[in-house]
């Protein structure tokens, strides 16, 4: 696995995680969005994530094409969002969100 995630644990935040594939609810209510490591990326694969609870409105990281078990995507400082985060994968997805 990536060390970027000893980031998030050094340094005191509580920093959730949650395993998925496909398209899924993360959370509902607001929060910040950390970081994504996909563990698995085939067939064509596109990843993205929204500030809804429902449906696939109000973008918050445009669809990418994430790089198979390689890459931590590391937001920075994080990407907040107030409704809910919800994730969207297309093609085969395994991945892990880092969120607050």
């Amino acid at each position: 696995m990536p060390t970027d995630f000893g980031r998030y644990i050094s340094t005191g935040t509580c920093i959730n995680h949650y395993g998925a594939s496909g398209s899924i609810q993360i959370k509902s209510g607001e929060g910040i969005l950390r970081g994504v490591f996909p563990s698995i990326a085939d067939n064509t694969p596109t990843l993205a994530f929204f500030d809804a609870v429902t449906d696939a409105t109000g973008t918050i990281v445009a669809p990418f094409t994430p790089s198979n078990g390689s890459i931590v995507y590391n937001f920075g400082d994080g990407i907040k969002f107030t409704t809910g985060l919800i994730a969207k994968a297309t093609g085969s997805v395994l991945y892990t969100v880092l969120y607050e």
